[in-house]
Protein backbone atom coordinates (compact mmCIF):
# COMPACT_ATOMS: atom_id res chain seq x y z
CA UNK A 1 0.00 0.00 0.00
CA UNK A 2 1.65 3.19 -1.18
CA UNK A 3 1.83 6.17 1.17
CA UNK A 4 0.80 4.30 4.30
CA UNK A 5 1.04 1.15 6.35
CA UNK A 6 -0.34 -2.04 4.71
CA UNK A 7 -1.67 -3.13 8.08
CA UNK A 8 -4.57 -1.97 10.21
CA UNK A 9 -3.77 -0.95 13.76
CA UNK A 10 -4.82 -3.40 16.45
CA UNK A 11 -7.57 -1.08 17.74
CA UNK A 12 -9.04 -0.56 14.27
CA UNK A 13 -8.97 -4.28 13.60
CA UNK A 14 -10.72 -4.99 16.91
CA UNK A 15 -13.40 -2.39 16.13
CA UNK A 16 -13.96 -3.86 12.65
CA UNK A 17 -14.59 -7.27 14.23
CA UNK A 18 -16.62 -6.16 17.25
CA UNK A 19 -18.95 -3.90 15.30
CA UNK A 20 -20.29 -6.92 13.38
CA UNK A 21 -21.16 -8.96 16.48
CA UNK A 22 -24.61 -9.13 18.13
CA UNK A 23 -25.25 -7.22 21.34
CA UNK A 24 -25.31 -10.33 23.53
CA UNK A 25 -21.80 -11.28 22.38
CA UNK A 26 -20.52 -7.75 23.02
CA UNK A 27 -21.80 -7.90 26.60
CA UNK A 28 -19.76 -11.04 27.23
CA UNK A 29 -16.67 -9.62 25.52
CA UNK A 30 -16.69 -6.55 27.77
CA UNK A 31 -15.21 -8.80 30.46
CA UNK A 32 -12.21 -9.82 28.31
CA UNK A 33 -10.11 -6.72 29.01
CA UNK A 34 -10.41 -3.04 29.93
CA UNK A 35 -9.54 -1.82 26.43
CA UNK A 36 -12.37 -3.84 24.85
CA UNK A 37 -14.81 -2.61 27.46
CA UNK A 38 -13.73 0.96 26.76
CA UNK A 39 -14.29 0.47 23.04
CA UNK A 40 -17.68 -1.23 23.37
CA UNK A 41 -19.09 1.32 25.83
CA UNK A 42 -17.94 4.40 23.90
CA UNK A 43 -20.70 6.51 22.26
CA UNK A 44 -18.81 6.39 18.95
CA UNK A 45 -18.84 2.59 18.90
CA UNK A 46 -22.53 2.45 19.87
CA UNK A 47 -23.44 4.73 16.96
CA UNK A 48 -21.24 2.74 14.57
CA UNK A 49 -22.74 -0.56 15.73
CA UNK A 50 -26.26 0.78 15.27
CA UNK A 51 -25.58 2.03 11.74
CA UNK A 52 -23.77 -1.18 10.76
CA UNK A 53 -26.54 -3.45 12.00
CA UNK A 54 -29.60 -1.78 10.51
CA UNK A 55 -31.33 -5.04 9.59
CA UNK A 56 -31.01 -7.46 12.50
CA UNK A 57 -33.80 -9.76 13.59
CA UNK A 58 -36.38 -7.45 15.08
CA UNK A 59 -37.53 -7.67 18.66
CA UNK A 60 -41.22 -7.16 19.30
CA UNK A 61 -42.41 -6.13 22.74
CA UNK A 62 -45.89 -7.38 23.58
CA UNK A 63 -48.17 -6.83 26.56
CA UNK A 64 -50.98 -9.26 27.25
CA UNK A 65 -53.53 -10.28 29.86
CA UNK A 66 -52.81 -13.62 31.52
CA UNK A 67 -56.22 -13.69 33.16
CA UNK A 68 -54.88 -12.01 36.29
CA UNK A 69 -55.42 -8.55 37.67
CA UNK A 70 -53.13 -5.97 39.19
CA UNK A 71 -52.95 -6.33 43.00
CA UNK A 72 -53.47 -2.57 43.40
CA UNK A 73 -56.65 -2.43 41.31
CA UNK A 74 -58.77 -5.45 40.40
CA UNK A 75 -60.12 -3.63 37.33
CA UNK A 76 -56.70 -3.33 35.65
CA UNK A 77 -55.29 -6.49 33.98
CA UNK A 78 -51.87 -7.70 35.04
CA UNK A 79 -49.34 -6.89 32.32
CA UNK A 80 -46.59 -9.14 31.05
CA UNK A 81 -43.87 -8.87 28.41
CA UNK A 82 -42.62 -11.17 25.68
CA UNK A 83 -39.86 -11.12 23.09
CA UNK A 84 -40.22 -12.38 19.53
CA UNK A 85 -36.74 -13.38 18.39
CA UNK A 86 -37.45 -13.78 14.66
CA UNK A 87 -39.67 -11.27 12.88
CA UNK A 88 -39.98 -13.45 9.77
CA UNK A 89 -41.85 -16.24 11.54
CA UNK A 90 -45.14 -15.63 13.26
CA UNK A 91 -45.34 -17.03 16.81
CA UNK A 92 -47.63 -19.95 15.99
CA UNK A 93 -45.31 -22.01 18.15
CA UNK A 94 -45.27 -20.55 21.71
CA UNK A 95 -41.63 -21.62 22.09
CA UNK A 96 -40.66 -18.65 19.91
CA UNK A 97 -41.91 -16.31 22.64
CA UNK A 98 -39.58 -15.69 25.57
CA UNK A 99 -41.37 -14.18 28.60
CA UNK A 100 -39.37 -11.99 30.95
CA UNK A 101 -39.99 -9.66 33.87
CA UNK A 102 -39.83 -5.90 33.73
CA UNK A 103 -36.60 -4.97 35.61
CA UNK A 104 -38.04 -2.03 37.56
CA UNK A 105 -41.09 -1.87 39.80
CA UNK A 106 -42.69 0.82 41.94
CA UNK A 107 -44.72 -0.29 45.00
CA UNK A 108 -47.70 1.91 44.10
CA UNK A 109 -47.62 1.23 40.36
CA UNK A 110 -50.84 -0.10 38.83
CA UNK A 111 -49.78 -0.18 35.18
CA UNK A 112 -46.99 0.57 32.72
CA UNK A 113 -47.46 2.88 29.75
CA UNK A 114 -45.12 2.55 26.76
CA UNK A 115 -44.29 6.06 25.56
CA UNK A 116 -42.26 4.97 22.55
CA UNK A 117 -39.37 2.92 21.17
CA UNK A 118 -36.37 4.21 19.22
CA UNK A 119 -33.29 2.20 18.14
CA UNK A 120 -34.21 -0.62 20.53
CA UNK A 121 -34.54 1.74 23.51
CA UNK A 122 -38.00 1.74 25.10
CA UNK A 123 -39.43 4.55 27.21
CA UNK A 124 -41.95 3.47 29.85
CA UNK A 125 -43.87 5.44 32.46
CA UNK A 126 -45.05 3.77 35.68
CA UNK A 127 -48.57 4.92 36.50
CA UNK A 128 -49.34 5.31 40.25
CA UNK A 129 -52.78 4.43 41.61
CA UNK A 130 -53.60 8.03 42.60
CA UNK A 131 -53.00 9.31 39.06
CA UNK A 132 -56.38 8.28 37.70
CA UNK A 133 -58.37 10.24 40.28
CA UNK A 134 -57.11 13.60 38.99
CA UNK A 135 -54.41 14.12 41.62
CA UNK A 136 -51.04 15.60 40.65
CA UNK A 137 -48.32 12.99 41.08
CA UNK A 138 -44.74 12.14 40.24
CA UNK A 139 -44.63 9.49 37.53
CA UNK A 140 -41.43 7.40 37.43
CA UNK A 141 -40.10 7.18 33.87
CA UNK A 142 -37.67 4.47 32.77
CA UNK A 143 -35.53 4.07 29.65
CA UNK A 144 -35.17 0.34 29.06
CA UNK A 145 -33.15 -1.79 26.66
CA UNK A 146 -34.77 -5.26 26.78
CA UNK A 147 -32.04 -6.79 24.63
CA UNK A 148 -29.40 -6.31 27.32
CA UNK A 149 -31.89 -6.12 30.23
CA UNK A 150 -30.65 -2.75 31.45
CA UNK A 151 -32.61 0.34 32.39
CA UNK A 152 -32.07 3.95 33.42
CA UNK A 153 -34.48 5.63 35.83
CA UNK A 154 -34.97 9.32 35.11
CA UNK A 155 -34.20 11.71 37.97
CA UNK A 156 -37.26 13.08 39.75
CA UNK A 157 -38.28 16.42 38.20
CA UNK A 158 -39.25 19.56 40.09
CA UNK A 159 -42.81 19.45 38.75
CA UNK A 160 -45.81 17.13 39.00
CA UNK A 161 -47.87 15.45 36.30
CA UNK A 162 -51.62 15.46 35.82
CA UNK A 163 -53.82 13.41 33.53
CA UNK A 164 -53.69 16.27 30.97
CA UNK A 165 -49.87 16.24 30.77
CA UNK A 166 -48.31 15.07 27.51
CA UNK A 167 -45.14 12.95 27.78
CA UNK A 168 -43.25 12.14 24.58
CA UNK A 169 -40.05 10.26 23.74
CA UNK A 170 -37.78 11.36 20.88
CA UNK A 171 -34.28 11.20 19.41
CA UNK A 172 -32.13 14.18 18.40
CA UNK A 173 -29.85 13.00 15.59
CA UNK A 174 -27.84 16.25 15.58
CA UNK A 175 -26.51 15.56 19.09
CA UNK A 176 -27.03 11.77 19.18
CA UNK A 177 -29.22 12.23 22.25
CA UNK A 178 -32.47 10.69 23.45
CA UNK A 179 -34.90 13.17 24.95
CA UNK A 180 -38.21 13.17 26.78
CA UNK A 181 -40.53 16.16 26.48
CA UNK A 182 -43.21 16.85 29.08
CA UNK A 183 -45.89 19.44 28.34
CA UNK A 184 -48.11 20.63 31.17
CA UNK A 185 -51.20 22.74 30.87
CA UNK A 186 -51.01 25.71 33.25
CA UNK A 187 -53.30 28.66 33.89
CA UNK A 188 -56.85 28.93 32.63
CA UNK A 189 -60.04 29.53 34.54
CA UNK A 190 -60.53 28.04 38.00
CA UNK A 191 -63.04 28.69 40.74
CA UNK A 192 -60.82 31.36 42.29
CA UNK A 193 -58.56 32.75 39.55
CA UNK A 194 -58.49 33.40 35.83
CA UNK A 195 -55.06 33.45 34.18
CA UNK A 196 -54.18 33.10 30.48
CA UNK A 197 -53.88 29.41 29.56
CA UNK A 198 -50.40 28.34 28.53
CA UNK A 199 -48.23 25.29 27.92
CA UNK A 200 -45.20 24.61 30.11
CA UNK A 201 -42.34 22.59 28.59
CA UNK A 202 -39.77 20.41 30.38
CA UNK A 203 -37.05 18.44 28.54
CA UNK A 204 -34.94 15.54 29.80
CA UNK A 205 -31.64 14.71 28.05
CA UNK A 206 -30.11 11.25 28.36
CA UNK A 207 -26.64 12.66 27.58
CA UNK A 208 -26.75 15.04 30.54
CA UNK A 209 -29.13 12.88 32.62
CA UNK A 210 -30.93 16.03 33.75
CA UNK A 211 -34.15 18.00 33.30
CA UNK A 212 -34.27 21.57 32.03
CA UNK A 213 -36.94 23.96 30.84
CA UNK A 214 -40.01 25.10 32.67
CA UNK A 215 -40.54 27.75 30.01
CA UNK A 216 -44.07 28.63 28.91
CA UNK A 217 -45.70 29.45 25.61
CA UNK A 218 -49.19 30.32 24.46
CA UNK A 219 -49.85 29.98 20.70
CA UNK A 220 -51.53 33.09 19.27
CA UNK A 221 -54.59 31.14 18.16
CA UNK A 222 -55.33 30.29 21.80
CA UNK A 223 -55.22 33.81 23.22
CA UNK A 224 -58.25 35.92 23.98
CA UNK A 225 -61.75 34.70 24.75
CA UNK A 226 -61.24 31.15 23.51
CA UNK A 227 -62.42 29.06 26.42
CA UNK A 228 -60.48 27.25 29.10
CA UNK A 229 -57.27 26.56 27.20
CA UNK A 230 -55.68 23.69 25.25
CA UNK A 231 -56.52 20.04 25.85
CA UNK A 232 -54.27 17.35 24.38
CA UNK A 233 -56.03 14.62 22.44
CA UNK A 234 -53.65 11.78 21.69
CA UNK A 235 -49.89 11.37 21.76
CA UNK A 236 -47.27 13.22 19.77
CA UNK A 237 -45.28 11.91 16.83
CA UNK A 238 -41.62 12.39 15.91
CA UNK A 239 -41.12 13.19 12.22
CA UNK A 240 -38.32 14.98 10.42
CA UNK A 241 -36.49 15.70 13.66
CA UNK A 242 -39.51 17.55 15.07
CA UNK A 243 -42.17 16.54 17.55
CA UNK A 244 -45.77 17.06 16.41
CA UNK A 245 -48.89 17.27 18.58
CA UNK A 246 -52.55 17.54 17.64
CA UNK A 247 -54.27 19.60 20.30
CA UNK A 248 -57.77 20.91 20.91
CA UNK A 249 -59.09 23.99 22.63
CA UNK A 250 -62.54 24.19 24.14
CA UNK A 251 -64.43 27.23 22.79
CA UNK A 252 -67.74 26.46 24.44
CA UNK A 253 -69.66 23.44 25.64
CA UNK A 254 -70.38 22.14 22.13
CA UNK A 255 -67.46 23.28 19.99
CA UNK A 256 -63.83 22.15 19.88
CA UNK A 257 -61.14 23.51 17.58
CA UNK A 258 -58.08 21.48 16.58
CA UNK A 259 -54.63 22.78 15.78
CA UNK A 260 -51.27 21.16 15.07
CA UNK A 261 -48.33 22.32 17.13
CA UNK A 262 -44.79 21.63 15.97
CA UNK A 263 -41.86 21.77 18.35
CA UNK A 264 -38.27 22.18 17.19
CA UNK A 265 -35.52 22.52 19.76
CA UNK A 266 -32.56 24.57 18.61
Amino acid sequence: MEGGSPYLSNDLLVVEILVRLPVQSLLRLMAVCKSWKSIITSPEFCSLHLSTNRHPSKILLITRDRGRFNPHDDMIPKQSYLLLDNDERLPADPSWLAPFDFPFECPDTISHHILGSINGLICISLIPSCFWVGVEANIPIVLWNPTIQRCVCLPEPNFSYTYTSSIEFGYDATTDDYKIVVIRRVGGSTTTTTTPPALEFHIYSLNSHAWRGGFKMCPPAWTGERGDGPLFCGTGALAGGKMHWLVSVEINCNEVEFEEMISEEK
